[in-house]
């Protein structure tokens, strides 16, 4: 299936919808919707200054917007820009390669990353992709049930995978990525601060990160980069809400949501 999503971020150079192929319809209707930000990309466009040839890895990239996104935002540089997209789980993978076969700059890899090189098992949700993951619980499944007022045992079906882990600093290595890495954009349901603290010394070559951050890692997350790159350059804004599985008052549920977008620079 394909729908398309919006991605006119650059007000000199509106950018073409993007077609996507996706298990979930809704998600994409979500990540589509006109009043929905796109966090990421509002930071990355307005606050960041990128080289000819800039390097992006994109770590839970799903289906592939961000991608795409940042693909298509690259688009007509004199350099050469190159974007790593790692995503664990096979059917979005597939979706993934899908999504961004006209994209000469983005590679896929088929990869999860974590503190420790070997395998894991991950819970993937083939309902609710966007929650799919390695901490999906109960805890949470209730949380957003009291939210929506419904049952939500349909979205959190699971399905179970296991797939191969990679530290980043690994995997930059495996790609012979030994310079700078502009853009490290990160969102991978509660396992930030691994792929974080994955890097290593390698933290020093990244100039840029963006990030789902869940309150549970925020205090240590903004730490670790405030370290890196200085206090007051490290901005922590609130995800926008996941209307299209919720449904009901937005508004009323800011004080017991515990997701963040956080950018460092």
């Amino acid at each position: 299936q394909h729908y398309f999503i919006q991605s006119n971020l650059r007000p000199s150079s509106p950018m073409s919808p993007i077609p996507l192929s996706s298990p979930n319809e809704v998600e994409v209707e979500f990540l589509n919707d006109p009043t929905k930000k796109d966090e990421y990309m509002e930071h990355i466009s307005t606050k960041l200054s990128l080289p000819r040839d800039p390097v992006v890895v994109d770590v839970g990239a799903n289906i592939g917007a961000f991608s795409c996104r940042i693909a298509q935002y690259l688009e007509g540089r004199e350099g050469s820009a190159r974007v790593f997209a790692i995503e664990p789980f096979a059917e979005l993978f597939n979706h993934l390669s899908k999504n961004t076969a006209s994209f000469a700059a983005v590679k896929c890899r088929k990869l999860a990353i974590g503190t420790k090189r070997g395998e894991l098992k991950g819970t993937y949700l083939p309902n609710y992709t966007l929650l799919s993951g390695f901490h999906v619980s109960e805890e949470d499944k209730a949380m957003l049930e009291n939210l929506a007022g419904r049952s939500l045992d349909k979205e959190f079906a699971p399905q179970y995978e296991t797939v191969q882990c990679l530290p980043l600093s690994e995997f930059l290595d495996q790609e012979q990525l030994t310079g700078r890495i502009d853009i490290l954009k990160i969102d991978v349901e509660k396992a930030e601060l691994d792929v974080l603290k994955s890097l290593g010394d390698r933290l020093a070559d990244v100039g840029c990160v963006v990030a789902e951050v869940h309150e549970e890692n925020l205090s240590e997350f903004v730490r670790v980069l405030e370290e890196r790159y200085g206090k007051g350059r490290c901005w922590v804004s609130e995800k926008d809400l996941p209307k299209f599985t919720l449904g009901g008052t937005p508004e009323k549920w800011a004080d017991q949501l515990n997701t963040y977008i956080v950018f460092a620079h």
